[in-house]
């Protein structure tokens, strides 16, 4: 019984956070993106950071839709 209740709390779990179908596809667009932009620097140091910054820029366009359309809260 311990385990029958282990196993549905670790699925309802699981199931409560995976992505959307729209989100999956946003970011799959925003690091398609990303790599775009980046794209003259790859293969340099200065690559993770140039990613990183425009990973950061869409992430938080995302979450200003979210709250703006949504009503999630700002993290």
């Amino acid at each position: 019984m311990k385990y029958l209740f282990l196993a549905i709390s670790a699925f309802a779990l699981t199931a409560c956070q995976t992505e959307t179908p729209m989100e999956w596809q946003l970011r799959k667009s925003f690091e398609q993106s990303s790599e775009r932009a980046c794209r003259d620097k790859k293969g340099t140091p200065l690559y993770e950071a140039c990613y990183q910054r425009h990973m950061g820029k869409f992430n938080k366009f995302w979450e200003e839709v979210q709250a703006r359309q949504l009503g999630v809260k700002k993290r």
